[in-house]
């Protein structure tokens, strides 16, 4: 089986896996599970200091959903929901916003 899976990413040293600023991944069977599809990694706290102003950076991403951030927040931020059957509720909501979807094409694209 064929799998695509990709990782970009910015740092001020190539030769350091360790050392970058931000990383975008993505992976069509995602390997972990409930770990977004694609998803963006920022690792600049402690780079404050460098010339990067990173809120004026406009990192692309797909539309997410809301479903996609309340997930995100249970799973990545451990809150925790009021219901106990929130990601699978998230889930099902989610595939109707999948059907619902008018962005298949993005018009913005430089």
């Amino acid at each position: 089986m064929l799998s695509a899976t990709y990782k970009f990413s910015y740092s001020d040293n190539p030769d350091d896996e360790e050392d970058w600023i931000f990383r975008c991944e993505y992976e069509r069977t995602p390997t972990v599970e409930n770990r977004p599809q694609s998803h963006l990694h920022v690792n600049a706290l402690h780079r404050v200091h460098r010339e990067i102003d990173f809120d004026r950076v406009h990192f692309p991403t797909a539309r997410l959903s809301l479903e996609h951030v309340l997930a995100a927040l249970i799973l990545e931020f451990d809150i925790q929901p009021r219901n106990q059957d929130a990601i699978p509720l998230l889930r099902e909501s989610y595939l109707g916003w999948v059907e619902r979807r008018t962005d298949l094409e993005d018009p913005t694209f430089p």
